[in-house]
């Protein structure tokens, strides 16, 4: 199997693994099998097209949003379990939602969603170029503007689920049309 086959394979399982994010208990472990795959596959594709920019936009991608990821669970984590034991005791949930973290861990979040999305969409636009799959463009944009949708909470997020369908769909005829 050739390194564009090989690729395409693994962004393809990298994508499903994703969607396997939404079961409950999953979504961790999901998360971060699929960001694995997903840099496996795109050090494939860097391999193959002799281009290290490939693989350096979907490391920045990982490792911005994972940080962010993880300063929004440090941020959020003492307030849900203040939130949890006032409605064990008292039974009716009292909760500032313009407390400082939550904001902050909020804002950490949607600006690294931002920043990690820009860069997956630049290595999802070398991708189309390399391939001449045009639908690498319409997935990496349609993320990118999603994370920026994701203040509007349901428009953002359907967007990014929808760009990560095109990219399933675009891996799927890079594979096609490697024979």
């Amino acid at each position: 199997m050739n390194s564009v086959k090989k690729a395409a394979t693994l962004g393809i399982t990298a994508v499903a693994v994703q969607f396997l994010g939404t079961l409950p208990f999953l979504a961790e472990i999901a998360g971060m099998a699929s960001l694995v795959l997903l840099i496996i596959a795109h050090r494939e594709f860097s391999k193959a097209f002799g281009d290290k920019s490939i693989l350096g936009y979907t490391l920045i991608y990982a490792g911005v949003t994972t940080i962010g990821a993880f300063v929004f669970a440090i941020g959020i984590g003492p307030i849900l379990g203040e939130l949890t034991k006032t409605v064990a005791l008292k039974g009716t949930p009292s909760i500032n939602l313009f407390n400082k973290r939550i904001i902050v861990a909020g804002g950490a979040l949607y600006i690294s969603l931002i920043v990690g999305f820009y860069y997956l969409a630049k290595g999802l636009h070398l991708l189309a170029y390399y391939t001449g799959t045009t639908t690498y463009i319409l997935a990496g944009n349609l993320m990118f503007y999603g994370a920026i949708g994701t203040i509007a909470f349901g428009a953002g997020f359907m967007a990014i689920l929808f760009g990560w369908m095109v990219c399933a769909f675009s891996y799927y005829s890079t594979l096609k049309s490697e024979g």
